[in-house]
């Protein structure tokens, strides 16, 4: 039976090396992703330091800012800022979307999302505010922008430089061809096309949803069963750990009768845990790119969102496998530390250890008496009685 029991505890000993390393780490990771206090740096930091999602967010969002009555010809700033130079597509970022406003507008989408996983929203109000852009646009951001776009074009060709000397009669905003065009045009052309975009950019909207304006109210339901699941998820990454922490009251029960066998029980599988936590490192860059191209978008999560991760997906990694490794040596030191502790004990009961005499000549009935140190000469009788049993016997 007894044989039996440590079969049991053997098994209870391997199914804790490894269950707990996989349960750490779900710990970990939700620590980074369920906790708007972790998660926000990270997303500000890798996001803000993007300077091509900048300028993404600048194409996006002045695509439409002609659209109007007044629209020449459905102006296309993504057209028409393919000819410039790296140093001209900065600068237009940096004018139009500094870094500071971008790192507030990420820390609060952030914020957003987190208060409708924490609150009563029926869907999370994911929102941009333009009005700094807008105000920029208004207060000759236009004219700036105008004129290092018109700057970066080809000349314009004869055919085209007639078509704009036609236009600057009207009154009517003039074509845009994409051209630059002479210089006895240049400046006045510029002043019209600015004039037509600070117009444009009047009619923008002062903020802009990031999860679309086809999104309807019939969506609610699954959001809110995509709610409660990031609900479940987190709970079980909290507390998974405990399941194989269980596990320890099982070697208890079943083996450990001692100190010394405490230490031992419960030592080494903490020590083989936590080198076992280690082991997802090396793999951890691979296993998150075959994750992320998996992760198809979905109607709940906006593309700008998913966009947003995956770009954080580093950074996330990187604090997933800092906290790690940080516990993993935590167990690593603790389990060898308490085998440590176990051996000194076991040395020290061998100097105390029982031995067999026989009841002849001895004066005491056979069984097991402890053997004394050879400097203690007066053996008290209850030294010398059989040691009990039971779990720390």
């Amino acid at each position: 039976m007894a044989g039996f029991m440590k079969l049991v505890a053997v098994l209870a000993a391997l199914v804790f090396v490894l269950t707990l390393p996989a349960t750490i780490l779900a710990f970990d990771i939700g620590q980074v992703l369920f906790s708007e206090d972790r998660i926000k740096p990270i997303l500000v930091d890798q996001l803000a330091a993007s300077d091509e999602l900048r300028q993404t967010l600048v194409t996006n969002f002045l695509s439409g800012s002609g659209a109007g009555p007044t629209n020449p010809g459905q102006f296309d700033l993504a057209r028409a800022a393919k000819s410039l130079s790296p140093g001209q597509a900065m600068e237009l970022t940096n004018l139009l979307l500094p870094e500071e406003w971008f790192r507030e507008q990420i820390g609060g989408v952030v914020a957003s999302l987190y208060a409708w996983i924490d609150g009563d929203q029926a869907r999370p109000q994911l929102t941009i505010d333009l009005r700094p852009l807008k105000e920029r646009l208004l207060n000759g951001g236009a004219r700036q922008l105008m004129q290092l776009l018109i700057d970066s074009w080809p000349q314009c060709l004869p055919g085209q430089n007639s078509q704009l000397e036609q236009a600057m009669l009207s009154s009517k905003p003039p074509p845009i061809l994409y051209c630059k065009p002479p210089s006895s045009l240049h400046d006045i052309y510029t002043e019209r096309t600015s004039i037509w975009l600070t117009n444009g950019a009047r009619a923008m909207p002062e903020t802009i949803s990031l999860a679309g304006e086809g999104a309807s109210a019939s969506a609610g339901p699954d959001l809110t069963e995509l709610k409660d699941r990031i609900h479940l998820i987190r709970d079980l990454a909290r507390w998974a750990w405990m399941i194989p922490a269980s596990l320890f009251g099982v070697i208890m029960a079943l083996a450990i009768r001692s100190w010394p066998g405490l230490t031992r029980w419960w030592g080494i599988p903490l020590a083989v845990a936590g080198i076992f936590s280690l082991l997802p490192t090396p793999f951890a860059k691979a296993f998150e790119g075959r994750l992320l191209r998996e992760l198809g978008p979905g109607e709940a999560l906006p593309p700008f969102v998913k966009d947003a991760l995956v770009s954080a997906a580093g950074g996330i990694r990187v604090a997933v496998l800092q906290a790690l490794a940080a516990q993993a040596i935590i167990l690593v030191l603790l389990g060898a530390g308490l085998v440590v502790v176990g051996w000194l004990l076991g040395r020290r009961g061998l100097d105390r250890r029982p031995v067999r005499v026989d009841s002849a000549g001895s004066g005491f009935p056979p069984g097991l008496v402890e053997q004394l140190p050879a400097s203690d000469s007066q053996p008290q009788a209850e030294d010398l009685a059989e040691r009990p049993t039971g779990i720390f016997g």
